[in-house]
């Protein structure tokens, strides 16, 4: 879904006759957080092989949203990014409501053609993610539950978070395409930590 945003943002920018060299300009705060919650977030797939006790494992992605969600918090003052905090909290709230994990529904799986994910979440191989029912509450409408249908090529499920994550992103990238603010030398990214 990221991919997309970043394709979305990046056509809207280039239409309404942006540049892209703008976003070599810009300054994102917070570079090391962002590497620290994309580790978070991944760690339980490649420690999981690893490592007997995975109940711990599953708090890391949930750490992860948090630690992405003070980044953005960083980086509030740039257009989009109330956009995507609200999606992060979303996120984050359906991971609290449902042990720490990212709740998803066996509908959503099934429409999106990821039986072998489906499987692996009710033998439980993958941790980072629970099955929930309507029955379950608000977790059931914030999680995983949107589905695209397995004839298209990248993610295929996804949430409200992630669907405002998306679109404060695209939103950011055609922004920051259309600012006429930036210097007009110099084409270096600057990041603060």
């Amino acid at each position: 879904m990221f991919i997309e945003a970043l394709a979305i943002g990046l056509i809207a920018g280039i239409v309404r006759n942006g540049r892209v060299r703008n976003l070599l300009d810009l300054e994102i705060a917070g570079v090391s957080l962002i590497i620290t919650a994309v580790i978070l977030q991944i760690s339980p797939i490649v420690l999981e092989p690893f490592i007997k006790s995975e109940n711990w494992l599953a708090f890391f992605p949930f750490v992860g949203t948090l630690v992405m969600i003070a980044a953005v918090l960083m980086n509030r003052k740039n257009k989009g990014f109330y956009i995507i905090l609200i999606g992060a909290l979303l996120n984050a709230l359906a991971m609290g409501l449902s042990g720490f994990r990212m709740p998803v529904t066996e509908t959503a799986l099934m429409r999106a053609g990821m039986q072998s994910l489906l499987e692996t979440i009710q033998d439980g191989s993958v941790i980072n993610y629970v099955l929930v029912t309507s029955a379950d509450g608000l977790a059931y409408y914030l999680g995983k539950v949107i589905a695209i249908p397995e004839i298209y090529p990248l993610s295929k499920l996804f949430s409200v978070g992630d669907l405002l994550i998306s679109a404060g992103l695209a939103y950011f990238i055609q922004n920051t395409m259309l600012n006429q603010w930036f210097r007009k030398s110099g084409s270096m990214i600057n990041y603060r930590f």
